[in-house]
């Protein structure tokens, strides 16, 4: 796009740009059109119907800039606004945060003729590259979509424009019933996150940006574009073409290492990303590195946006998630950039995992000092990654070569303390050549200056390093002295208001108001006159004229030889750092992230994990506690577990081989223990401290997730819906070496199918040998005695008490044998002080439902054997109560033991059959010969128990 100036009107050239901007990328644009050294928009307003061809008057109100508005013929007005160009830095970052595009055009002139104007930058939020430090990094996102008659083929690509950073990765996805999961993509966007995102579609695929949006789980505030894939003739050549000119001295590696020969779709799909990054800025795609691929061999797979489910990053409140406990202590940018990974990215290599962990205890046992003089290192370091892609880039500037340099210097400071910690790191990084180069001290000075150093006059380089370099200096220090005792002089007669300032033709220009000016002229008599310089005054002498003259001959050649020394450096900086930038980085970022988790570890009182072999996966966990929720509730001491599963399963109540169903109240603590296993097998999967007292780990290799029972109202999909799509990738992926941990399965239906789905899901799960965790009300599962005695599934319940005097749920927390009491609704409302009327209907009802009698024993506690068999009175003399009531076994446990716990085919022993409910005084009678208790007779009026005394 660009527009010849004297063939159109201003108003017309900038209408024909806007109107060529929203074809290109919608409506969310604000173009900027350069006339002399402002940047300004036209447009034409009809006043009788209020409209306009662009969007000039929302673009000034969005940028907080007046509007001017001239009126013209046939009731139409010209508007007009804008903004000076040394603003444009200030205005790209507001349109930034607006989420709009930026479309900058700039002028060409021949002489003081414009003659052409075009577009010269577009920033938007994944192509802008100048953010502060602090701000989270912004990744693009390029998405090339194909389809089968069953599945969506995603092929994806992702840069950071800021540190030259690329992703690459397919996806092939099922598009049954218009429902998808994209567990490898939603990984991927959770640890790149993305600043803006486009999807390239054939033209058999209609993805609409609501589906997108809901399928990968964007934001409202991500920008999202879908454009058709160009299929033009010549596209291998155009792919080639790029990737050439974007990796010229890797061109070999590039397909070697990615096999992009035989892999057309990830060699288009990054060849349609960085065409899209060359038409905002050329500059960004020189200087790459060369692509990684996120979906790396040693990942663990997680699924049904695992980390999400657990708590370790959340999308509403991110500051509450697991991830930013230990973010919040990184002390560099790189630091949190490598976190991200280890934490979002949890790998199954023990080795690896082997070698984090004993790092991390090195640094425990390091003595303070050395971890003090780390730290103190820490803290100079900036983030380098991105002021080396502006090194490379050649747009670094007087402050970034300063940063730059302050982190350099400390790694020497980083690597002699971290030697005492047991950390190895010895960079091949000599320093020498820059410490003899650049003069820190004179760039700390020279960087409020932010770049050309030529206002300040001064260079920052090492003394006699550039022997020229000095002479002007000395010689610009010898006119400045001049320029200063004459302005001394000056201030003898007028002592205020008199100063000197630069102006582009006089760097000594001597101002004040008139007054002033013609009072020192007049007392001095020697040709001095007053300029009037667009309502400013100047002295002016034939003396003065000399100086400047002088001046400027010194500037403009020192201005030369600075530029050729500058940019000869800024080359040879470059080289120096080029093979040990790598070994830099990864120095700076492991020990910033290890030495935070072992002071954490410390501090919280966390424990190193230990890694065994094993064919089958499994861990065995002491005292295991949730990390947050110890941290924020701080009023009662947290209940720590011991639980273990698969092959390291042991002998505590908290331990099966395959799986646990655990029941408990409401708020007993049941999700949270689940989540709590979660997040420490992943904390643990990525070689880092645990919240517990002991943790061992045959490592998984996936981990599945069933949590969260949202609606994915975008999608159409039910709760229900969305449970049975992710429990069906969870019966279709899971094996030995699988973890799926669950809670409240199949909320989403009626109980019947409930039980019903959840049972055979549970078979499933037994038959291929998957360690799970379900947290569950649903108590109906008794009904299916099978699943009673399935070698390999513990029942357990989370322990409470309900004091009826004080109406108050004690949580105890401890785990216990049994599903526990399955009628504790009630009871969790009356702690709540709900209303009693309400409570009394509640409570009919209830009684109803369980087959009692109106004056029947509310509440009346339930056996640890069978929760429908319920404890309210004795079985042979009817006696009530509930305190002298027990439950007695008709076939006894010791005999049903020896038996695998059956006292009959096909009849467990916690069958309700071989069950029955005795008062102390008869349950001694026959354990005495005085009763005999034959069993349970079916008659007209139900199960009646035969005795004979």
């Amino acid at each position: 796009m660009s527009g010849k100036e004297d063939k159109k009107t201003m108003i017309q050239l900038y209408q024909n740009f806007y109107k060529e901007a929203i074809e290109a990328y919608g409506e969310k644009v604000i173009v900027l059109m350069q006339v002399g050294k402002f940047f300004e928009m036209y447009d034409i307003l009809d006043t009788e119907t209020n409209t306009s061809p662009t969007n000039l008057r929302e673009a000034a109100s969005l940028l907080e800039i007046s509007v001017s508005e001239t009126p013209l013929q046939d009731k139409k007005a010209k508007l007009f606004a804008g903004f000076p160009e040394q603003s444009v830095k200030k205005y790209e970052r507001i349109i930034i945060r607006l989420g709009y595009r930026g479309i900058f055009i700039t002028q060409e002139k021949q002489g003081a003729k414009v003659t052409k104007r075009e577009i010269s930058n577009i920033v938007s939020a994944g192509t802008f590259t100048e953010v502060e430090e602090e701000v989270k990094d912004r990744w693009l996102w390029s998405f090339f979509c194909e389809m089968t008659d069953t599945d969506y083929l995603f092929h994806s690509a992702a840069i950071n424009c800021s540190t030259g950073q690329i992703i690459l990765g397919n996806t092939t996805v099922s598009a049954r019933n218009e429902h998808f999961q994209a567990d490898d993509i939603y990984l991927a966007l959770s640890t790149y996150e993305p600043a803006e995102v486009i999807v390239w579609t054939g033209d058999d695929c209609s993805l609409t940006e609501q589906f997108i949006r809901e399928s990968f789980h964007l934001s409202p505030s991500i920008g999202l574009f879908i454009r058709r894939y160009p299929a033009l003739k010549g596209a291998a050549k155009r792919e080639e073409d790029i990737l050439i000119k974007s990796f010229a001295k890797e061109k070999a590696l590039l397909f070697s290492q990615l096999d992009l020969a035989r892999k057309p779709e990830l060699r288009t799909v990054l060849a349609l990303l960085l065409s899209f990054v060359e038409e905002h800025n050329p500059s960004l795609i020189i200087g790459l590195q060369i692509p990684t691929d996120f979906q790396a061999s040693d990942h663990v797979r997680l699924g049904n946006h695992m980390l999400e489910q657990v708590g370790m990053i959340a999308t509403e409140r991110p500051q509450e998630c697991y991830f930013h406990y230990f973010n919040s202590g990184i002390r560099t940018a790189c630091g949190r950039r490598g976190l991200r990974l280890r934490l979002l990215q949890p790998i199954k290599d023990i080795a690896i995992l082997r070698k984090r962990v004993k790092t991390i205890e090195g640094w425990q046992k390091g003595p303070t000092a050395s971890k003090q003089c780390v730290l103190n290192g820490l803290k100079k370091v900036y983030d380098i990654e991105r002021l080396y892609r502006k090194l490379n880039l050649r747009s670094i500037q007087i402050g970034d070569v300063w940063k730059l340099l302050c982190s350099i210097y400390a790694i020497h400071e980083i690597v002699e303390g971290a030697a005492a910690c047991s950390y190895i790191a010895n960079p091949a990084l000599d320093i020498s050549v820059i410490e003899k180069t650049w003069d820190l001290d004179t760039l700390e000075v020279m960087k409020q200056f932010e770049g050309n150093g030529f206002t300040a006059m001064m260079h920052p380089w090492i003394l006699k390093k550039f022997p020229q370099q000095d002479e002007f200096q000395q010689k610009w220090l010898k006119i400045k002295e001049e320029a200063t005792k004459l302005l001394e002089s000056f201030k003898t007669i007028v002592p205020d208001g008199l100063q000197i300032v630069e102006l582009p033709d006089a760097p000594f220009s001597f101002t004040a108001t008139k007054t002033r000016c013609e009072k020192v002229a007049k007392h001095y008599n020697l040709n001095l006159r007053v300029d009037d310089i667009h309502g400013t005054f100047y002295l002016r002498s034939s003396s003065i004229d000399e100086l400047n003259k002088n001046a400027l001959q010194i500037q403009r050649s020192w201005m030369l030889d600075y530029i050729y020394i500058w940019n000869t450096e800024i080359t040879n900086l470059s080289k120096i750092l080029e093979t040990q930038f790598p070994i830099i980085l990864e120095i700076i970022s492991t020990v910033d992230i290890d030495l935070m988790l072992a002071t954490k570890a410390e501090e919280y009182g966390y424990c190193l994990p230990t890694y065994l072999e094993g064919e089958k996966s499994g861990f065995s966990a002491v005292g295991l506690r949730h990390g947050i929720l110890e941290r924020i509730r701080k009023e009662v001491s947290y209940v720590p577990h011991n639980i273990s599963l698969g092959s390291l399963a042991g002998k505590d109540i908290g331990s099966s081989e395959n799986g646990i169903l655990l029941f408990g109240v409401n708020s007993s603590g049941k999700s949270s223990l689940m989540k709590s296993i979660g997040l420490s097998v992943l904390m643990a999967q990525a070689g880092c401290p645990v919240p517990a007292t002991s943790f061992n780990l045959v490592p998984y290799s996936s981990i599945f997730t069933r949590i969260l029972g949202n609606d994915n109202l975008w999608a159409g999909m039910s709760s229900f819906v969305v449970e049975m799509t992710e429990f069906r990738s969870i019966l279709q992926y899971s094996d030995s070496g699988s973890l799926v941990l669950g809670d409240e399965l199949c909320a989403g239906t009626e109980t019947a199918s409930a039980a019903a789905l959840v049972a055979s899901g549970l078979e499933c799960l037994l038959e291929k040998n998957v360690s799970f965790f379900f947290a569950t009300h649903l108590h109906e599962l008794h009904r299916f005695p099978e699943l009673e005695t399935r070698h390999g599934l513990k029942w357990l319940h989370l322990s409470v008490e309900y004091n009826s005097e004080s109406g108050l749920l004690i949580y105890n927390r401890q785990m216990q044998e049994g599903s526990g009491s399955m009628m504790y609704g009630l009871e969790v409302c009356r702690a709540l002080k709900m209303p009693s009327a309400f409570l009394e209907k509640a409570t009919e009802f209830r009684r109803r439902l369980n087959g009692q009698a109106m004056g029947g024993a509310l509440g009346a506690p339930l056996s640890r054997y069978n929760s429908s068999v319920v404890r309210k009175a004795c079985e042979i003399c009817k006696k009530p109560g509930s305190h002298d009531l027990e439950v007695h076994h008709l076939v006894p446990q010791e005999v049903a033991k020896k038996k695998n716990k059956m006292v009959a085919p096909g009849i467990h022993m916690n069958q309700k059959s071989n069950l029955a409910v005795l008062c102390e005084e008869c349950h001694t009678k026959h354990h005495k010969g005085l009763l005999k208790i034959e069993g349970w007779l079916d008659t007209s009026s139900g199960p009646v128990l035969s005795f004979k005394t």
